[in-house]
């Protein structure tokens, strides 16, 4: 009898290209990406399918493409295993994984850019404790986030958080962000199950960053806040918050601040506090009385409107 004999060659699943992990093209399931290429960055669209609109109009660089690519998403990714040295995953490295539960992270990742991760519906693990930089929608709609089974995820060494980045993780409950100094608008909004909050003393509040977020507090545990600005409805219908206060000189309380937060009952000014903004306290029906700071304070229009206050 007679063998044919042919050699295959199976190409690799993973294309790299200048350090940079371009493309996976395998079968899903549990990803473990090669520690021994030297791979520093997970790269845009890396994971995740697209289509290429070339009616845009962009330029020639290495990047400009991403302009042209509009994302689909993956659906057999389940986990995946990230190595040392890897500092950065670029934009919509995952987006939309749909299958996603757990992502393992190294010591070395620092940035994770924006909706790396956005819309990955049961992604529940992930570990964040190193990554330094968490850009705009990078988690969201994550609904199943919560990374153990505290619910918590470790944030305190974050030091940037963009716009809209947790918007919608309903299952996250606490959160520490001591090292917060910068945040992005509806950081954490829409996060419905997410109780607890340690804000530090130089971390940056946002306009609308807890909005409609179950943050609790209470007149023996109130929410301790260090910051000169609260941004516009940066609580706004925080229906949990019973106690808040304000540790420092406020320059300016913002437009609907605290607007709907029907159960507030205490506010503590701990300095001078110089303009609230309008309907600042609106709604918050359950606030009977307020002991205001004894200098000068510029009122918005209709402050305490529809409140206990009125």
């Amino acid at each position: 009898s007679m063998y044919a004999r042919c050699a295959i060659k199976i190409k690799s699943e993973f294309i790299i290209e200048n350090r940079e992990l371009v493309a996976y093209k395998g079968n899903g399931g549990h990803v473990v990406i090669p520690d021994d290429k030297g791979i520093l960055y997970i790269g845009s669209f890396a994971f995740c399918h697209y289509n290429l609109d070339n009616s845009k109009d962009v330029g020639d660089g290495k990047y400009d493409i991403d302009l042209k690519k509009e994302p689909i998403g993956n659906n057999n990714v389940v986990t995946v295993e990230i190595p040392e040295g890897v500092e950065e995953i670029r934009k919509f490295a995952f987006y939309n994984s749909k299958l996603l539960e757990r992502v393992i992270l190294p010591s070395t990742l620092k940035t994770i850019e924006e909706r790396a991760f956005y819309d990955c519906k049961i992604l529940t693990n992930i570990n964040l404790d190193n990554v330094k930089i968490i850009s705009d929608y990078t988690f969201y709609n994550n609904k199943l986030l919560n990374c153990n089974d505290l619910g918590g995820i470790n944030l305190e060494g974050v030091n940037v958080i963009g716009r809209h980045a947790f918007d919608g993780c309903e299952s996250l409950t606490n959160i520490n962000l001591t090292d917060l100094r910068r945040s992005g608008m509806a950081a954490f909004a829409n996060c419905t199950r997410l109780t607890d909050v340690v804000l530090g003393r130089y971390a940056r509040i946002s306009d609308s960053m807890f909005e409609n977020s179950a943050i609790s507090s209470s007149t023996s545990k109130p929410l301790e806040i260090y910051s000169d600005v609260i941004p516009d409805k940066a609580f706004y219908h925080c229906e949990r918050l019973q106690a808040v206060t304000l540790r420092s000189d406020v320059t300016y309380l913002g437009n609907e601040a605290f607007r709907g937060c029907i159960n507030l009952t205490r506010v503590l000014f701990e300095g001078d506090c110089e303009q609230f903004g309008s309907y600042a306290f609106a709604d918050c029906t359950g606030l009977k009385n307020m002991t205001l700071p004894s200098c000068r304070i510029v009122f918005g229009d209709g402050v305490y409107a529809n409140s206990g206050l009125n």
